[in-house]
Formats: C-alpha cells, sequence, structure tokens
C-alpha cells in the first residue's frame, strides 16, 4: 500500500514537471512574438526597474500619436520637477482612458481641465501634469504614486478610476504576462479556469469587482495615508462604463458596483467624484461620449474636463 502511494505520488511529480516544462516552452516561443509584434513593445513600452510597475513608457518616446516627455509620461516635457512659484499643481493619475489613447495630445481631459481652469480667476495658476499609462492597474498606480508622482510635489493628486482596474490581468492586453511569468503554470491554468468560471456566471465587470474590491480598496487607502502624511489634496473619479447598446445612463447596468464605491469613498473619508451622476443629468447616449466602453472620444473628454473643474477646483486654489 505505501509502495502504491509514493508510486502515485511520483508519478504526479513527474507529470507535474512534464506539464509545466510544455507551459514553459510554449510561454517563451509566445514572449518572443509578442516581444517583436506585442502592444508598443519595445516603441513605446518598455521594462520598468521597479517591479511592481513591471512596464512604463520609453522617456522622449513616440508611437502613432502618443508622443512622452523626458520623464515617460505624456506631458509637456518640464525641465525639472520642480513646482514654480505661483502653480497649483494638479497630478492626473490613471491608465489608457487618462492616457487619452486615440485622441490627439490637445483633445484629451487633462489638457482641457487645465485650460478651463485657466478660465477661472484664482489666486494660483493651474497645472494639470498627466501621469498614465495604459493597462495599468490600481496596484501599479499606487506603486506609480509612490515612485513617480511625488517627486513632482503635487498640491492635489486626483485617480481616475475606470471599472477594469479591477481587472489585474486581461485589461493590460496581456502586458502582465509578458513582463511577468507565472510562477507555475498549472497553478496558473487553475486560476484561469476559475476567472472563465466566474465569467460565464457574471458580467465581466462584476466578476473582477467580486474577486479584487478588497486589494483594490486597501490600494486606495495607502493612496489616501501616503499624501495625507506630506498635506497633499486626494481626490478619486469614478468614470462609468460606457454601454454603447444603451439609449442613456439612466439603465446603467453597473450602479451596484458604483453605490459600494460611495460608501467605501464616504466611510473613509476620501474625496470623490462619480461622474455617472453628471452623466445621468444629460439625455445622449453613451456612445456619443465614448469610442468603446471605456474610452472617451473627443466629445467625452472635453464634457469630463468640464465636470473635473467644477469638482476640484475651488477658489482658494
Amino acid at each position: 500500500m505505501k509502495k502504491n502511494i509514493i508510486l502515485v505520488i511520483a508519478t504526479l511529480l513527474i507529470m507535474t514537471g512534464l506539464f509545466e516544462a510544455y507551459k514553459n516552452y510554449g510561454y517563451y516561443s509566445w514572449k518572443e512574438k509578442y516581444r517583436k509584434t506585442g502592444d508598443w513593445n519595445g516603441n513605446l513600452t518598455i521594462a520598468s526597474a521597479n517591479k511592481e510597475l513591471m512596464w512604463e513608457y520609453r522617456g522622449n518616446g513616440e508611437y502613432q500619436n502618443i508622443k512622452t516627455n523626458r520623464y515617460g509620461f505624456r506631458d509637456y516635457d518640464y525641465e525639472t520637477t520642480a513646482k514654480p512659484e505661483g502653480i497649483y499643481r494638479v497630478a492626473f493619475m490613471g491608465d489608457s482612458v487618462t492616457l487619452g489613447l486615440y485622441e490627439d495630445y490637445d483633445n484629451i481631459f487633462v489638457r482641457k481641465f487645465e485650460i478651463e481652469a485657466g478660465k477661472r480667476k484664482l489666486p494660483h495658476k493651474v497645472q494639470a501634469l498627466n501621469f498614465s499609462v495604459d493597462g495599468y492597474n490600481t496596484i501599479q498606480i499606487y506603486e506609480m504614486l509612490r515612485d513617480k508622482v511625488l517627486v513632482f510635489s503635487p498640491d492635489k493628486v486626483v485617480y481616475i478610476m475606470c471599472l477594469n482596474d479591477f481587472d489585474f490581468e486581461d485589461a493590460s492586453s496581456r502586458k502582465i504576462r509578458f513582463f511577468k511569468r507565472p510562477a507555475s503554470f498549472l497553478i496558473d491554468e487553475i486560476e484561469r479556469a476559475i476567472k472563465h468560471a466566474c465569467l460565464r456566471k457574471m458580467d465581466y465587470h462584476f466578476c473582477h469587482f467580486k474577486k479584487n474590491k478588497d486589494v483594490v480598496f486597501k490600494k486606495v487607502l495607502q493612496m489616501r495615508d501616503e499624501l495625507r502624511k506630506r498635506s497633499i489634496d486626494f481626490h478619486v473619479v469614478v468614470l462609468p462604463v460606457f454601454e454603447n447598446t444603451k439609449a442613456d445612463f439612466k439603465d446603467y447596468s453597473f450602479i451596484q458596483i458604483h453605490n459600494e464605491l460611495k460608501d467605501f469613498f464616504t466611510d473613509n473619508k476620501i474625496e470623490f467624484t462619480d461622474l455617472l451622476d453628471t452623466f445621468k443629468e444629460h439625455n445622449d447616449a453613451p456612445r456619443h461620449y465614448a469610442r468603446d466602453v471605456w474610452h472617451l472620444n473627443a466629445a467625452g473628454h472635453q464634457f469630463v474636463a468640464q465636470q473635473l473643474v467644477q469638482s476640484l477646483i475651488t477658489n482658494e486654489n
């Protein structure tokens, strides 16, 4: 009996080893192909020295209509990170939505926010900085805050939260898989099977929110605490999903997630703006504002910029 158990265990270990070797070969074959043809890889996207970030943008890089400054962000090329006198500096953090994917630089809401704020009679000039990288989730955005944003001495930090920030895998267009090899391909296969089972039962956004909300909430609290000890204001802006089959936002599918986010921000004394409320006040269809379920078009960027000025800027700024 004991010999049979040992034999079974030995057989399982050998099979597991062969499976891992087979999947490892397939992974590196795929990775080599991705290295040559993958999403912006090598052109703009490069490996980050920060293991939590995994990837970042090349300084002074360019790909399609995206150009980066010397710091690797889609923004003006500031000669120094020091904040000029008389400036109220607002740092926006986010993913491809904040980046302004598909839109020209002058059309993105970060730039338009600065222009709209400049029309107000304020004691200080408002300067908007864009810290965004496509595919980043909340874990990476927290790390970007610590590693990249704070050195610019912002007066206010604004996290633009999209509901796909709760997806720690597929929202990155496979970048995470490219830059971080699974520790075990067997465990990876099991986790992917569990995820697919979840997606068969419920919507993509609900599935990832349910799975990862505790991690996201923890990282948002760490952002709050990191900024609070430096006396830097913190604000979270929640963008809705733009359901292109809906006539308006009154029959919005993800109100439950937004309500849970509101409760979390309120309970933890975090300033927030849920732009779903503003979109609901208008009768326009979601497709009027966006290119797809997440990414804003030019009209959407203009609309968001106008709402953010009202939410983020007061006469005291």
